[in-house]
């Protein structure tokens, strides 16, 4: 019983670490389709973020079922994100008009004539959310790739380096072609490789991020198979 415990725990765990490669690699393709602007993009933005949502809960149960994840990195991951989330907590007004260079926003209520009672330390409530739930992608794709073993993160890799090649030949289209095109995005860098940016600083960014993982890509094809 016992061995047809462990068989079907590791079949499970195999299962949850597939899904949690088709959960990333759905992120990657959505972010680099539908994450190339912030401007005239806010629909597209809010469906990658959405992209993000089953990543995280499978990267986490791919956590789960590794039982020796690496504690820390996570821990410092749920700093970084608490950081915009505590700005929305409301405080009450003897914490908040404590606070440094209060006297300004106490000037600006009462002049206002506006309630001076619990309020949050973010002075714009709607821009600190956005900020927050602009880490979901990257924090999803971290407890993703901490999740999964050496085999899935290399195809994950992989993935992340084919769609930057799609986007840089797509870029060559755009600086080769007689009419300037094909852009994704009305307001764009004309006659600049973007790839599936509106902006060409974004892209060569993208290439430079992920020079140092097809460079290990590269090293461990050559090494071959352990």
């Amino acid at each position: 019983m016992d061995g047809v415990g462990g068989v079907r725990g590791s079949r499970v765990r195999v299962g949850i670490a597939d899904g949690a490669l088709a959960a990333g690699t759905l992120l990657i393709v959505a972010a680099a389709t539908l994450g190339g602007a912030s401007r005239e993009n806010a629909g597209a933005l809010a469906l990658v973020e959405l992209a993000a949502l089953p990543a995280a809960v499978i990267g986490l149960a791919a956590l789960i079922s590794r039982r020796q994840a690496p504690a820390w990195p996570l821990v410092v991951l749920a700093f970084i994100v608490a950081i915009p989330l505590l700005q929305l907590v409301p405080m009450p007004p003897a914490m908040w008009r404590s606070l440094p260079a209060a006297g300004a926003r106490i000037e600006a209520l009462r002049l206002a004539g506006l309630p001076q009672g619990w309020l949050p330390l973010s002075l714009a409530r709607g821009e600190t959310a956005a900020a927050a739930m602009a880490l979901l992608p990257p924090a999803a794709m971290f407890v993703v790739a901490t999740g999964l073993r050496g085999r899935e993160r290399k195809t994950l890799t992989a993935v992340w380096i084919a769609v930057a090649m799609a986007g840089f030949v797509l870029g060559a289209f755009q600086i080769a072609a007689p009419a300037g095109g094909p852009y994704l995005y009305p307001t764009t860098n004309r006659g600049s490789l973007v790839g599936f940016f509106a902006n060409r600083n974004h892209e060569a960014s993208m290439l430079l991020a992920l020079l140092p993982l097809a460079a290990a890509v590269w090293s461990s094809a050559r090494e071959g198979p352990a």
